[in-house]
């Protein structure tokens, strides 16, 4: 994987030990609002990230800390059988909805269906390649290669700014 720095676009290798480190790192790609149209009145909708890489490549720690790093106390875990988790926050503009596709051959309607509410500042979207169309709609990918105790690297893509 190429993991060179550039424009919209961060890179880090780290251990698993590291990681609260990195997420604080990377925090502010994150927390970064999407531009407004000259004409658009509304606030932008919820920030949709996409988080790929293989089983155990750590999708679900990344989230875990990114998510308690966001403001959030509740318990972080793998939703691949529910397939949704909602996790309160006091520190951002409202709920943090974490999915996994990992089961689907498509995102359900209810994860589109999240762009709409208020009350909902963040998507995050395990395995998203397993639904093409949802490509066209993510604000930041997440890439994640290695495994088990081996170092891992992390490839941020803030897309709304390309």
């Amino acid at each position: 994987m190429d993991c060179t720095e550039e424009q919209g676009k961060v890179c880090d290798s780290f251990v698993q030990s590291e990681l609260p480190a990195v997420v604080k790192r990377v925090l502010p790609v994150f927390l970064q609002t999407r531009p407004l149209a000259p004409r658009e009145s509304v606030s932008p909708g919820p920030v949709l990230v996409g988080l790929s890489g293989e089983l155990g490549s750590g999708k679900t720690t990344f989230i875990r800390e990114l998510v308690h790093q966001l403001g959030s106390r509740d318990p972080v875990s793998s939703p691949t059988y529910t397939l949704q988790h909602i996790y309160s926050t006091d520190l951002t503009r409202g709920e943090i909805h974490h999915w996994d596709l990992y089961r689907l051959g498509a995102a359900p309607p209810e994860l589109f269906e999240a762009r709409e509410e208020p009350e909902v500042a963040f998507i995050l979207i395990e395995w998203p390649e397993r639904d093409p169309v949802l490509k066209g709609y993510l604000d930041i990918t997440v890439h994640l290669t290695g495994a088990g105790d081996s170092p891992r690297t992390l490839s941020i893509t803030d897309l709304r700014h390309q």
